[in-house]
């Protein structure tokens, strides 16, 4: 189930990464990344999931960003990161959990976070 949830996250985030929004972060409209809850038909499994300090924290960046994103106006920040590193953020995301775990992924991108959110 959590093999599951994580691949469906990566896939979320691999989503919000290539969004045109990115592009266009002056012009209203929101993107429309379809959410995690719309990806994932059970959400007791995402509950469950968000149970571990891992998935609580891979659910709450996705979530932040898809609040972003699917805004009319584009935040200058996401998750505390200027735009260009919340980019860079959320690619690393994906590539992390296409190539960890959730425990291993989160402690490589809190690593990350740190770089990023101190350049």
């Amino acid at each position: 189930m959590h093999d599951d949830l994580s691949k469906h996250i990566a896939e979320e985030a691999n989503d919000i990464y290539s969004s045109w929004r990115w592009e266009a972060v002056d012009n209203p409209g929101s993107a429309r990344v379809p959410t995690l809850d719309e990806r994932v038909s059970n959400s007791m499994s995402l509950s469950a999931y968000r149970t571990s300090d891992a998935g609580r924290y891979l659910l709450t960046v996705i979530e932040l960003y898809e609040e972003a994103l699917n805004d009319d106006w584009m935040p200058w920040e996401i998750a505390g990161l200027q735009l260009e590193a919340a980019r860079a953020f959320i690619r690393q995301v994906a590539e992390q959990l296409r190539s960890n775990g959730p425990d291993i992924a989160v402690e490589n991108l809190r690593k990350n976070y740190s770089q990023l959110a101190s350049s």
